[in-house]
């Protein structure tokens, strides 16, 4: 009996030491896991912040071409100052097709740009393209047809760059009333 007592406290104790080896090997893999998770975080918050300076980098240089090219606009204006200046435009349809000129240059610039004019007039008003800044009563036409523009509005790529300033319709007040009330009846 003794005997068999000493096997299992001898079988007790290799456990026990097999438990701490265990236990042992884990809190090595956390700690190793900690430590990878740790430089993988690192790794990360670096890429971020690489991807944020290349992404101003490229900003910049994009801004550097435009700006090269409204430079080319600002030259023909001054141009265009220097001629009214010295008197060298003789009339104002002179002045007129050179400010045309440099208009369709401006133009030309945005267009390579991706910028274009929204078209508004006719279509139905949409508040993530147009702004209201008026409206007038019609039977003539739908109700929120633009009827006018203010303001042009500008797209960047499929972007609005910003809305248009447009004078929609709207039901004259009188029908509007007529209907009310004849609704309640």
């Amino acid at each position: 009996m003794v005997e068999e007592k000493k096997g299992r406290v001898e079988k007790k104790v290799e456990k026990k030491e097999d438990l701490k080896e265990i236990i042992a090997e884990k809190d090595k893999r956390i700690r190793e896991l900690e430590d990878y998770s740790k430089r993988l975080r690192a790794e990360y918050e670096n890429y971020q912040k690489r991807v944020a300076l290349e992404k101003r980098k490229i900003i910049e240089s994009s801004n550097e071409l435009l700006l090269f090219k409204i430079l080319n606009v600002v030259d023909s204006f001054e141009l265009a100052l220097d001629s009214i200046k010295t008197n060298k435009i003789r009339n104002v349809e002179d002045l007129r097709k050179g400010i045309e000129m440099i208009y369709k240059q401006l133009l030309s610039i945005l267009k390579e740009e991706g910028v274009r004019k929204m078209s508004t007039v006719g279509n139905k008003f949409n508040p993530f393209e147009h702004e209201a800044v008026d409206k007038i009563e019609s039977d003539e036409h739908e109700e929120w047809t633009i009827l006018s523009e203010m303001q042009p509005g500008y797209k960047l790529h499929n972007n609005v760059l910003r809305p248009a300033k447009v004078v929609v319709s709207v039901k004259p007040a009188v029908a509007e009333e007529k209907n009310k009330s004849g609704e309640s009846n």
